[in-house]
């Protein structure tokens, strides 16, 4: 029975794998046609409209493939790149439901033979035709050769038999087991002779068992172990077949649960990140990749797009962005919104001159100052807005728990927010100061040649404190978010003024006074204007360098007293002091020249401020 089963799998696994190289190979063939015909499409439409006839005629005597054939080109089309063009996702699906299909197979086949029950035996049928012919050689009484027994026998019931022919009834009773299964004898009549008649009546139909011989022969049999045996086998086909039908889906399922819907809910909810918070931290997790498919591209996409995102439009788009991705449309024609901050605005000295010597690398040169300007800035809590070209916009914000673009919550207020602007400045002219990468840009001969051995690179810095309104400027085509208002242009007529007064680091007063008093004893008032374009009067306040800045700014502010307050002639006297200890101070020369403009007399329309030229 063993054997005899183990030979049925082994055929049973011969035809699942004819059967899968059938699949295969018309798989192979399919390709080779539809790649043919797409050749004979592209020929078609590069040959002349006169031998295209031809070619269709040619095609038509051409013998159709064989599975020889199949074999032969299988290699080959694995290759193509109209196989490597194939979505990944639907081939890794495709495939892994394949395997999964001849699994399915092969598990019922093997359980369905390990457990069908084949108790269709012909042994009583075939006994009773072998008693039925034997009878006819034994005398009456039903002995052959054989003293006659005057002690019935079990197998006798109307007469006494011999001790041969009831060794047959035995040995065809003990024949009647079925793949180890009894079956009891209830009736049995040879040739109208009785030999067992037990009654029937407790037993189903179901459990009877027949067979009859020209009316003369007839044997009845108990089957009812065979067939609770037969239930019993049934039953264990059943759970099979529903443990396949549990099971499998589960598995096919969860290959479209893994490398189609887990993937679509992670870019679901990705897409829900950004149009809450466009400028929200990505994720590690959500930065690896399981495998290249391409829903994970589209994941690996939507991520840089995001980044892109952040990159591009700054801080200042956080609530833009986050309104027109949530309200499903974009318009530009949305008010903005008003915030107060701290402006800052930078420029690059003598960017003109190095573009022109250092021409492509220019980019790099910018890129490089760029990445030392943000790393300041972030570190400080605020946001590069935007460049132009050498020049950059920066912000701090103090709203009620704002959010930077590290997706961080920060409580800022006005005197922190001030505080790390200036820490901002200061840190960012130390590292260019000391960088050798963007040193090594004035050592260019290039740019020695326009101005001179002694040239570094420095950057001036312009510093103020208001209001702003914070909004998207542009159209359908280009939007810039950004800040508009006149306290964003003080920020940028401050840096502008650096030159004038020789110094990196120009601030308003309305920015100084929200400086502790550490900080301020190396703040210094050098001069008091109106700047261009506004009429009133601002307190110039830079930033002193060096281990004698409590001393400088002292001094300095001492004849910036008197100067503000019309007393030049002790003005005068106290300057000249400073300026032969300090003597390259440009601040003091910047004013001195003022002084001595006006020969030392204070005109009459003096009010404690001047206009200043410049920008």
């Amino acid at each position: 029975l063993v054997l005899t089963r183990i030979a049925r799998l082994i055929r049973v696994m011969r035809v699942m794998r004819v059967a899968r190289f059938a699949l295969s190979a018309t798989d192979v063939a399919m390709q080779k046609g539809e790649k043919k015909r797409s050749e004979a499409r592209q020929s078609e439409s590069s040959i002349p409209r006169k031998t295209v006839s031809d070619l269709k005629t040619v095609e038509k005597q051409r013998p159709l493939p064989t599975a020889t054939s199949f074999l032969a080109m299988r290699p080959k089309i694995q290759q193509s790149p109209e196989t490597s063009n194939r979505s990944m996702v639907g081939t890794v699906i495709m495939q892994q439901t394949t395997e999964k299909l001849i699994l399915l197979v092969l598990v019922l086949v093997l359980g369905l033979t390990l457990i069908t029950s084949n108790f269709h035996d012909r042994t009583a049928k075939n006994g009773l035709v072998m008693l039925h012919t034997a009878f006819d050689d034994f005398d009456g009484n039903g002995c052959f050769g054989a003293e006659q027994s005057d002690v019935k026998s079990e197998w006798c019931v109307e007469h006494t038999c011999c001790s041969d022919w009831s060794d047959i009834l035995q040995r065809f009773a003990d024949n009647l087991h079925f793949q180890g299964v009894h079956a009891d004898i209830r009736y049995l009549k040879i040739q109208n002779t009785l030999f067992v008649d037990r009654s029937t009546n407790d037993l189903r139909d179901s459990e009877i068992e027949t067979h009859t011989i020209d009316d003369t022969s007839k044997v009845i049999l108990d089957i009812s172990d065979i067939t609770s045996t037969t239930a019993a086998w049934n039953f264990g086909q059943t759970v099979l077949i529903l443990f396949v039908l549990v099971l499998f889906p589960y598995f096919f399922g969860r290959d479209v649960l893994n490398l189609v819907i887990t993937p679509l809910e992670v870019i679901f909810d990705r897409v829900q990140s950004i149009a809450a918070n466009p400028f929200s931290k990505l994720e590690v997790s959500e930065m690896k990749k399981s495998k290249s498919y391409e829903l994970d591209m589209i994941k690996e996409s939507l991520n840089r797009l995001t980044k892109l995102l952040q990159v591009g439009l700054g801080q200042a788009g956080t609530d833009i962005i986050s309104r027109n991705l949530q309200s499903g449309s974009f318009s530009v024609l949305q008010p903005g919104n008003r915030l107060e901050a701290v402006f800052g605005f930078c420029d690059i000295r003598a960017f003109s001159d190095c573009c022109e010597a250092l021409q492509e690398d220019c980019v790099v040169f910018v890129n490089t100052i760029a990445a030392i300007i943000a790393d300041a800035v972030s570190f400080s809590r605020g946001a590069v807005n935007k460049n132009i070209g050498e020049a950059f916009l920066i912000v701090w914000k103090w709203e009620d728990d704002p959010l930077n673009p590290s997706g961080k919550r920060l409580n800022l207020d006005a005197n922190l927010a001030a505080e790390h602007a200036l820490r901002a400045c200061i840190k960012a002219i130390k590292m260019i100061a000391a960088s050798e990468r963007v040193q090594a840009f004035a050592k260019r001969s290039s740019v020695r040649n326009r101005l001179g051995n002694d040239f570094t690179i420095t950057m001036g810095f312009g510093l103020h404190i208001g209001w702003a309104i914070e909004g998207a400027v542009g159209s359908q085509q280009k939007i810039d978010a950004t800040y508009l208002s006149p306290t964003v242009n003080m920020a940028a007529r401050l840096e502008t003024a650096t030159r004038q007064y020789g110094v990196h680091i120009l601030m308003s007063h309305h920015f100084a006074k929200y400086l502790n008093d550490y900080t301020l004893s190396k703040c210094r008032n050098i001069d008091r204007v109106a700047l261009k374009g506004s009429n009133e009067p601002m307190t110039l306040v830079t930033y002193e360098f060096g281990e004698n800045a409590t001393d400088v700014v002292v001094a300095g502010n001492a004849y910036f007293t008197s100067y503000v307050a019309g007393n030049w002639k002790l003005c005068r006297e106290q300057m000249q002091s400073f300026r032969q200890r300090w003597p390259n101070d440009g601040p003091s020369r910047t004013v001195w020249a003022v002084l001595e403009e006006a020969n030392f007399e204070v005109p009459s329309d003096w009010a404690g401020y001047r206009k200043l030229t410049g920008k």
